[in-house]
C-alpha cells in the first residue's frame, strides 16, 4: 500500500506545474444579427501563453443538431472573437455554442433567435 502512495504522489508531482492552471472558458457571449444573418461569438479565457493554452474547438448547434465544428484560429491573451453565418434560422430557434479549452473543459451558452417582422 505505501508503495502505491509513493508511486502516486512522485506521478503527481511530474505533471507540468502549468497543468494545474488549465481552466475552462469563463464565458461565452453571443449575438445574433438579423440583417447580415450572422452569429457573433466572443469566448471569454483569459490564459497567459495563448500559443500553449487556447480555445482549441467551437460547435454550433441549432435546436440540438451540430450545424458547426470549428478549430478557431489562435485566440489572444484574454478572449476570442468568431462570426458564423446563420442562414438557415427562424424564429424561435435555439442556437448553442461550446468552446473547448485545449488543456480541458469547455463552456456553453445558448440564445433563442427572435427576428424581428419586416413587412
Amino acid at each position: 500500500m505505501r508503495k502505491i502512495l509513493i508511486i502516486l504522489c512522485l506521478g503527481v508531482m511530474s505533471l507540468p506545474a502549468s497543468w494545474l492552471y488549465a481552466h475552462p472558458p469563463e464565458k461565452v457571449v453571443l449575438s445574433y444579427d438579423q440583417d447580415a444573418h450572422s452569429l457573433t461569438a466572443e469566448v471569454v479565457h483569459p490564459v497567459s501563453d495563448p500559443d500553449i493554452h487556447f480555445v482549441n474547438r467551437i460547435e454550433v448547434l441549432l435546436n440540438g443538431k451540430m450545424i458547426i465544428e470549428k478549430k478557431p484560429p489562435r485566440q489572444n491573451e484574454t478572449m476570442l472573437s468568431e462570426v458564423y453565418s446563420l442562414t438557415d434560422v427562424k424564429s424561435g430557434d435555439i442556437v448553442k455554442v461550446t468552446s473547448f479549452c485545449s488543456w480541458g473543459g469547455d463552456q456553453s451558452e445558448q440564445i433563442q433567435i427572435a427576428l424581428a417582422d419586416k413587412s
